[in-house]
């Protein structure tokens, strides 16, 4: 299976996937793949509205699910999540495993890490000045407005901001404006990129290069690993 690599400076190796989302078919086809997930996961599908929702939830805890297995070898019956007073997922049973995953319309993103992580994808659209004032530090409005890329620039800043959270857990209990992710600590840092369109923007709790390289995985690809691996050892109940 190709996997993107990350290369940070304390020698560690990490694995980025990008799962594309292009031709997703109706949710119906997919239903033969909800008892791979938790209940829990399972009650959140069945209260979405929109059909491509739907089946982005479903396969967000599928590569969750693909990628757990693929760095602790744990079985799918055996990968149980927990849950912080935010909401952030954890690995229940180990403490020093950390992940993150975010979607957009036509891509899921997901990293792990020993330490803290976070990531966050954006598809890149006009940007919108007014609430980069509103929500962003003034250093990063002027950033903003002064670029020759406004809208590369605006979703790099956002990404960089939800990518901080979500290492950190907090959701939006952190106020935007409360950081400037264009002066980072020397605690944490950031890398971005491009790719298809999108922003997509990694912080994590150390000191990192900047090389990061991106291939995608299908949906076939991730649906037939769960079918051949996982279909003759799945459990009736998949614990949360």
């Amino acid at each position: 299976m190709n996997l993107s690599i990350i290369t940070y400076g304390r020698g560690i190796f990490m694995s980025i996937t990008l799962l594309s989302l292009d031709n997703v078919q109706d949710f119906k086809h997919y239903t033969k793949y909800l008892e791979f997930i938790s209940s829990e996961r399972r009650d959140r599908i069945h209260s979405i509205k929109f059909n491509h929702n739907k089946v982005t939830s479903l396969l967000a805890e599928m590569l969750i699910r693909y990628r757990i297995y693929n760095d602790l070898n744990l079985d799918n019956r055996d990968i149980v999540f927990t849950y912080n007073e935010y909401g952030k997922p954890s690995l229940k049973f180990n403490a020093n495993f950390h992940f993150s995953i975010s979607h957009t319309d036509n891509a899921i993103v997901y990293i792990s890490d020993e330490f803290p992580i976070g990531i966050d994808i954006e598809s890149i659209k006009v940007c919108n000045l007014t609430l980069a004032k509103r929500f962003f530090t003034p250093h990063e409005y002027e950033y903003i407005k002064c670029s020759n890329t406004p809208n590369q620039d605006f979703f790099k800043v956002w990404t960089m901001k939800e990518s901080y959270i979500k290492m950190l857990g907090t959701g939006l209990h952190a106020p935007l404006n409360s950081f400037d992710v264009l002066k980072p600590t020397k605690n944490y840092t950031y890398y971005n990129t491009i790719h298809n369109e999108n922003a997509i923007s990694v912080c994590g709790s150390y000191n990192a290069t900047n090389h990061i390289e991106i291939v995608s995985m299908n949906i076939e690809n991730l649906l037939n690993i769960f079918c051949e691996r996982f279909k003759s050892r799945q459990s009736k109940n998949i614990s949360v």
